[in-house]
């Protein structure tokens, strides 16, 4: 099990490190006795028996006294490095015992901090890998009969098998500033990314970045989710100066629909694409979303039939003012008010569009040709 916290590679790590704040040879000994790493590279992959007898043992030191006193080895201290209350292996110091003693102690305490430090570094990527696979199988329906196997992992990641569960996509800008230093600029987005997504964390928002985009299942419901990152987004916004677009999928009872929700964000994000900041929901553009999907001719001829009495102007007038009449409900008196003109003109504005197009806005079935049409223009 100690080949899985001193690896060859992290023991040439920690080796490098020391070495350049103490000025004896060092080796570093796996628990069978077998040198991975050392300054002095033609002791590498021989035998030390000090330290196999060190973690036989279980000794707290072991000095050797003269060269070739146990076999493979040198004159000088020989420590147990401990992690996770067990002896994963031994730093040993070359020379003098009564010069190297000294250092013992100190050289055995930050070779275990550099240890622990990049396993904690390994353990994060680890546990980023396992969320990612987790929401990459939930965004893609990859269940097949693993259900319980889903469901444990959700668990494990403080999420509820129960729901609601709603999905959403987070986007950023990457590009460099005109003029900016480059490496700067990648140390922000690294702090960006981290505070992102730890800040989602507390929230019990999971959460993995891809394609310089962050992907997030919840089991917060839509309305929650709003509120919770148009908070996010403006302190973040505010501290680094960086522009955040979200897009919120709808909310679903079953975790196996997480898939629709992904889906639902993913289009809402991509239909607002010259968008850069604010929070959008797909509740709130699916029929856009919709009318969008019909081919471009369909579009155009849509248009032609509608508007065909029309001039440019009186097109350009009519669509903006079906759109307000749809975002007002249909209410004279709010359309008035939000736009700053009397009722008797928007009641004009209706009978004006009925005269040149045929169709009455008050009407439901004219009213969404007329949508229709004024969408496409």
């Amino acid at each position: 099990m100690s080949e899985m916290y001193l690896t060859k590679a992290t023991a040439r790590e920690i080796i490098k490190e020391i070495s350049s704040v103490i000025d004896y040879d060092l080796n570093l000994i796996d628990n069978k006795g077998t040198i991975i790493a050392s300054t002095d590279e033609t002791r590498l992959n021989t035998y030390h028996e000090a330290a196999h007898l060190l973690v036989r043992d279980s000794l707290t030191e072991l000095i050797v006294q003269y060269d070739g006193q146990y076999e493979g080895c040198r004159k000088g201290i020989n420590l147990p490095i401990y992690f996770t209350s067990k002896i994963v292996g031994v730093i040993g110091i070359t020379g003098e015992p009564s010069d190297t003693i000294h250092y013992g102690q100190v050289i055995k305490k930050m070779t275990e901090m550099i240890l622990y430090e990049n396993y904690m570094v390994a353990q994060q990527g680890v546990d980023q890998q396992s969320i990612m696979l987790l929401i990459n199988d939930l965004i893609h329906g990859n269940f097949d009969l693993l259900y319980h196997d889903v469901e444990k992992r959700l668990k494990q990641h403080n999420l509820s098998t129960q729901g609601p569960f709603t999905a959403m996509v987070i986007r950023y800008s990457s590009a460099i500033p005109e003029g900016g230093n480059n490496e700067l600029y990648n140390a922000k987005q690294a702090i960006i990314k981290r505070t992102i997504s730890e800040q989602l964390a507390t929230k019990k928002i999971l959460s993995a970045f891809s394609h310089n985009q962050f992907i997030a299942v919840t089991n917060h419901s839509m309305e929650r989710l709003m509120d919770i990152m148009t908070n996010q987004i403006a302190e973040i916004e505010g501290r680094y100066g960086i522009s955040l677009l979200c897009s919120i999928g709808n909310t679903y009872a079953d975790y196996t629909d997480l898939q629709k929700s992904y889906s639902e964000a993913a289009a809402t994000i991509q239909y607002y694409s010259a968008y850069n900041s604010g929070v959008l929901v797909f509740s709130s553009i699916i029929l856009d979303f919709i009318l969008n999907q019909l081919p471009e001719i369909h579009k155009q001829n849509l248009c032609n039939q509608v508007f065909k009495n029309c001039t440019l102007d009186e097109i350009k007038e009519f669509s903006g003012f079906i759109r307000a009449y749809l975002k007002c409900s249909g209410s004279i008196h709010t359309i008035a008010e939000l736009y700053f003109i009397h009722k008797n003109t928007a009641q004009y504005k209706i009978n004006k569009i009925k005269k040149k197009t045929g169709l009455d806005m008050r009407n439901h079935q004219d009213f969404f040709v007329l949508y229709m049409a004024a969408c496409y223009v």
